[in-house]
Formats: structure tokens, C-alpha cells, sequence
């Protein structure tokens, strides 16, 4: 099944003190989101693109954290 229109990458679970600095917004549960401008409005099954997601980490610490991504195909707010 085709992704049309937009993909919605939201991130879930970050820590408090962890933000998606390129976020294009909040869903209404808080978590951020990217939205991607798909090229020709589509992305096909079997084929793949690339997304830089950018972290900012408050405390400085270098730790690693888990996040779930899920991945939304439309327009309009998550």
C-alpha cells in the first residue's frame, strides 16, 4: 500500500529533557512529529527514502535513549 500525500514520522517515548529539534510539530498526545513532503506525492511499496531525525539533549549527557517511531501517511494534525 502506497504512503500518499505526507509520511508523519512521530516519535514516542523520549525522556523529558530529549527533543526532536527538527520537529514540524506536537501531536495531540505531546510527541513530536516530522512531517515529510513526499517527491510526486507518493512513495511506493518497495521502495525507501532517507530522513535525518536531529535530538537535543537538555542535560548534556551522552547517554542513549529509546524513542518508537511511527510512521503516518496523510495530511492534517496527528
Amino acid at each position: 500500500m502506497p504512503v500518499d500525500t505526507h509520511l508523519l514520522i512521530v516519535v514516542r517515548g523520549l525522556p523529558a529533557n530529549v527533543s526532536l529539534q527538527n520537529a514540524s510539530g506536537t501531536t495531540r498526545n505531546g510527541d513530536p512529529y516530522i512531517r515529510v513532503f513526499l517527491r510526486n506525492g507518493v512513495l511506493e511499496p518497495d521502495t525507501s527514502m532517507r530522513q535525518q531525525l536531529i535530538f537535543t539533549r537538555q542535560d548534556g549527557n551522552a547517554t542513549p535513549v529509546g524513542y518508537v517511531l511511527d510512521f503516518l501517511s496523510g495530511q492534517g494534525n496527528p
